[in-house]
């Protein structure tokens, strides 16, 4: 294989790495939140529900100090947790990461990891 054909495929596949990087940017028209509305409205010391497809709900606890808790039917896992270029990045079992950039949904918000992945945090409606 030349290195002109090499390079071809580099570049398409940059093309199509930045492509699906601006499709993650604006979910569906929105904007994602800023890192202050995140701390104020989700880091609150409240439990959350979470929503994954095909998954199990879990309890998610996070506080406006970098901890957190979740919750699930296999235990309870102390986290960790701070913002980053990825948005606001859990630090879970042996240091493996999950980073997520939230929109404002009904009765919560909704995180997204990648274009496809997405978590929605819930709480019950009071009334």
């Amino acid at each position: 294989m030349s290195w002109k054909l090499s390079l071809g495929w580099f570049i398409t596949g940059l093309l199509i790495v930045v492509l699906l990087s601006q499709a993650w940017a604006q979910p569906a028209g929105q904007t994602f939140l800023s890192n202050e509305v995140v701390l104020q409205e989700i880091a609150d010391g409240r439990a959350w529900r979470t929503e994954r497809a095909q998954e199990e709900g879990m309890s998610l606890t996070l506080r406006a100090d970098g901890t957190g808790q979740m919750t699930g039917k296999r235990g309870s896992m102390a986290i960790t947790w701070r913002f980053q270029e990825e948005g606001l990045c859990l630090r879970l079992i042996m240091g493996m990461r999950k980073c997520m950039r939230f929109v404002r949904a009904e009765n919560g918000f909704v995180g997204y990891e990648s274009p496809t992945s997405t978590v929605r945090l819930s709480r019950p409606v009071s009334g």
